[in-house]
Formats: C-alpha cells, sequence, structure tokens
C-alpha cells in the first residue's frame, strides 16, 4: 500500500492564482496565524493591552509603535478598568497605590511570605486599601513590616468625605495597641499622590517629604 505525505498532497493539490496550492495556502494560514491567535486569551484594545481575568492584571503585548513585546509588559493605566481576579484588589485600587508608590520611587506587589507588599519603598512597608478597609489594612501591614524589616506604613484611599471617619477609627487603634504605623492617605480632600496623614497624640507618624526624597 502506497502511503500519503504531505509534500505529495501539496504537489498534486489544485491551485489557485498567484501560484500557491489550496493545501499549502491553508497550512500557511494555520501555521503562520496561530502565533498571534495564541498570543493572548483575549484581544488586545488599540493600544496592545488586554486584561488578564485570571490574575486581575494589564497585559501589554504591543508598545505604542506598535511593536511586539515578549514577554508581555504588565501596565496600570492601559486596559481602563481593571478586570477583577480571584486575589485583585478592588477596581481602581492598583491605581491609587501606582501613584502613590511611584511618587516615592517605591515598588509595587513586592513577593513576601503569605501576600506581596503592595508598596515598598526605603523606609515603608505600604498597605494600601479603600478606607472601610482599615482594619485589615492595620493586620497586614505589621506583617509586611517583619518580612522586609520596614517601618509599617496603611494608605487608605478616600471616595468621599464619610471616609475620614475610617483614619479616625484607625488611629485610635494604633493608639490602644502601642504600635508604630504611619498612616498616609489618598483620594478625596488629599493630594493626587497622597499625604501623610498625623494621627493625633502620636509622635513618629509621617515621612512624606522624606519619602518623595529618598
Amino acid at each position: 500500500m502506497k502511503h500519503w505525505s504531505l509534500s505529495e498532497g501539496l504537489s498534486n493539490s489544485h491551485s489557485i492564482p498567484g501560484g500557491c496550492s489550496i493545501a499549502a495556502c491553508l497550512l500557511f494560514v494555520v501555521l503562520g496565524g496561530s502565533q498571534d491567535i495564541f498570543a493572548h486569551p483575549g484581544g488586545t484594545n488599540k493600544q496592545g493591552c488586554h486584561n488578564d481575568k485570571e490574575k486581575g492584571e494589564c497585559h501589554c503585548h504591543r508598545d505604542e509603535q506598535g511593536r511586539k513585546l515578549s514577554p508581555p509588559v504588565i501596565s496600570s493605566n492601559k486596559c481602563g478598568k481593571p478586570s477583577p481576579g480571584p486575589d485583585s484588589p478592588p477596581p481602581y485600587e492598583a491605581d491609587f497605590v501606582a501613584k502613590f508608590c511611584l511618587a516615592r520611587k517605591g515598588r509595587l506587589e513586592v513577593p513576601v511570605k503569605r501576600g506581596r507588599v503592595d508598596c515598598l519603598t526605603k523606609i515603608h512597608a505600604i498597605e494600601g486599601d479603600f478606607a472601610p478597609k482599615w482594619e485589615e489594612a492595620f493586620k497586614q501591614s505589621q506583617h509586611y513590616a517583619i518580612e522586609t524589616d520596614r517601618k509599617a506604613g496603611i494608605l487608605l484611599i478616600l471616595e468621599n468625605e464619610n471616609d475620614a471617619l475610617y483614619i479616625e477609627r484607625l488611629c485610635k487603634q494604633i493608639a490602644e495597641k502601642r504600635v508604630s504605623i504611619d498612616v498616609f492617605a489618598i483620594g478625596i480632600g488629599y493630594a493626587e499622590i497622597g499625604e501623610s496623614v498625623p494621627c493625633p497624640g502620636l509622635s513618629g507618624n509621617g515621612g512624606t517629604v522624606l519619602e518623595i526624597q529618598a
């Protein structure tokens, strides 16, 4: 019995105008197009980026000139509203933290045991959260401070004027527990890159100027 080969199939198949056989053209389309088809799990926007829903990250596969990026670059502002993943922060939280952290020349999402530090600077291990989640931030910041040998810091994100109440509650908790945590705030009523919030009756709270100059 004669065995059929791919080369024979291509040579014996019908041709189409331009000298390319139907089989050869189909093979070219499948092999040539597979790289773009399977490059990422979804379509990209005009900036060559898309939301990775599983990781909750914005992945950019092409730069501003349209050139391919390999591996893809993670961006915090080219996908619009972040897609929430299983461990991702609430919508827009990452944007606030990024503004705060980059202004202080810090590093974002630094991995440690049992978690990631939202922002790690030369002085602080910062846990960023929306103001109503201040209690969770209070616990996490102390853990990250120990893991990184930095001072604990909390960045509260205020969405409205009423959120100032949570800053007061956080400061009260810090005083009652007698722990050293620096408090920062960003959002409604505060600087675009965030600023320190001295807790009444506590010394050593703050450090915004030193952080930016570091």
